[in-house]
């Protein structure tokens, strides 16, 4: 394949206001916009849920992949890379979300509402319910499809965001639900101070007592959060996020090894291939040359 048609960018948004509602199926009329999904690993610059009505299949997200099935929701993040890899019957309702739109749903504050369902450094970027728990949401997902289909309606843009607004917050109640029985709230809140720190902060700092510092925690404390929380420790989760954001970079975009160890804070290309085989057993050329 090659290598500049294999990362697509896929944005919204064909309306104005920044937030689209596609309904596909093997089977269906929308099939043009689910080979897109399927054919090409795409580099995101909006946000996008996919919500599973019937059938199963396999989605790639930032090179892992997942099983999806019915009552499944994933959040996959701006510059993540997504792919549909495998399909069976599968029937779904997709939406996506720029940063603009989400910016202006939620009084300035963006995706920050939502922090716990596109957190994908750390959390899981699935969430399966039961039939019971789905179907009060697909009802409400094919509500805001629905609406989504008539413009000229009065309200049209007011009624699409409050009932949007109405199913992330079920979402992200069932996402603090899941978390709180098995990890304790001052433990969350540290971790997330955390990860927003690293997030930050990851090119210049890579030290683990530095950001027990910056948060005015022991690096004991801090390391026992992210354990209970991430099951890594915080050194580990630093490098995780820094060797993942190098395989993105090294995915989609043209630089080379030297611009992307420059980019990421390495004084010397030779420390950044070094850092990266010891974590990946390959060369940053190596995993190019394997994705394309």
């Amino acid at each position: 394949m090659n290598k500049n048609n294999l990362v697509k960018e896929i944005a919204t948004s064909e309306n104005d206001f920044g937030f689209e509602v596609f309904k596909f199926s093997e089977s269906g009329n929308e099939q043009q916009y689910l080979k897109t999904l399927i054919n090409d690993l795409l580099k995101l610059d909006i946000y996008l849920t996919v919500f599973v009505i019937s059938g199963a299949g396999k989605v790639l997200i930032d090179f892992e992949e997942y099983d999806i099935e019915s009552g499944s929701f994933i959040f996959v993040s701006r510059g993540q890379l997504f792919n549909i890899t495998r399909l069976n019957d599968l029937d779904a309702i997709v939406f996506k979300l720029d940063e603009e739109f989400l910016t202006e749903l939620f009084d300035g504050r963006g995706i920050l509402p939502f922090s716990r369902l596109f957190s994908y450094h750390h959390l899981c970027p699935l969430i399966s319910f039961t039939d019971d728990q789905y179907r009060p949401l697909l009802e409400l997902a094919e509500e805001i499809y629905g609406e989504y289909l008539y413009p000229d309606r009065y309200g049209h843009k007011q009624v699409l965001q409050l009932l949007l607004k109405l199913m992330m917050y079920q979402l992200v109640r069932q996402r603090e639900r899941r978390l709180s029985d098995t990890q304790p709230p001052r433990s969350i809140k540290l971790f997330s101070h955390f990860n927003r720190l690293v997030m930050e902060n990851f090119k210049e700092i890579r030290s683990a007592h530095d950001y027990a510092r910056m948060l005015k925690v022991s690096y004991k404390t801090l390391n026992q959060t992210c354990k209970t929380n991430i099951n890594r420790t915080a050194k580990a989760y630093i490098e995780y996020v820094t060797i993942l954001e190098i395989k993105r970079l090294l995915a989609y975009s043209s630089k080379n090894v030297q611009e992307i160890a420059f980019y990421f804070g390495f004084e010397e290309p030779t420390n950044m291939v070094k850092f990266f085989k010891k974590h990946t057993n390959k060369t940053p050329t190596q995993f190019r040359s394997e994705i394309f």
